[in-house]
């Protein structure tokens, strides 16, 4: 009787172990898109959705439970963790989905009032 409740006892603790464990999925948020068709400001998806951005198509994440941003620029396509890791290392100068897009408005961006000239 004594070794059959260390074994339910051992039992019990390693299910609750693994289920709390367990990885739990981030939430995406979009907070910016530009140049992506079908993507809307407030629309959610799970961490492992895959994007497809064209050329010029740039997206602007932030990332639950901490409300992480972060900002994807493409051509690519694929997930936001692998986003993530491809634009780290020696060859992301290479890539240009990982640059910094300069000379384009950020995302958002609207024309300022244009003052009539006298």
């Amino acid at each position: 009787m004594i070794v059959s409740k260390t074994v339910v006892r051992f039992v019990l603790g390693v299910s609750v172990l693994a289920l709390l464990s367990a990885p739990t999925t981030a939430e995406l948020l979009v907070s910016g898109a530009a140049g992506v068709d079908g993507l809307s400001v407030g629309a959610k998806f799970s961490d492992d959705h895959v994007f497809k951005l064209p050329a010029n198509g740039e997206i602007r994440l932030l990332k639950s439970p901490d409300n992480t941003p972060f900002v994807m620029r493409g051509p690519y396509e694929g997930t936001l963790s692998n986003f993530i890791s491809s634009c780290n290392g020696l060859l992301a100068s290479v890539r240009s989905y990982c640059q910094d897009a300069g000379d384009r408005p950020p995302v958002g961006a609207t024309r300022g009032v244009r003052h009539r000239e006298q």
